[in-house]
């Protein structure tokens, strides 16, 4: 997979994720993506997503909530 500088957008990878944004960072606070800063912009690391989904695929993880959850806004106990 190519990218600007070996970074995927968030939006790009919540997409490709078929998720949210959301849950990708909810990923990345469970240390599941690596997120990285650049010029100002967030993104994830082409290397954590490739290693992300050659682990999981292309699904939502466990423990993380959806935005159907009924409390995914405050969640993060692993619920979904």
């Amino acid at each position: 997979m190519k990218a600007n500088g070996g970074l995927l957008p968030l939006s790009k990878a919540a997409q490709l994720l078929k998720t949210t944004e959301i849950n990708v960072l909810m990923h990345v606070r469970k240390g599941l993506l690596e997120q990285v800063e650049k010029d100002g912009i967030w993104a994830i690391t082409i290397k954590s997503f490739e290693e992300f989904v050659s682990k999981n695929g292309i699904k939502k993880s466990e423990g993380i909530c959806t935005s159907s959850c009924p409390h995914a806004a405050s969640c993060g106990s692993g619920c979904g």
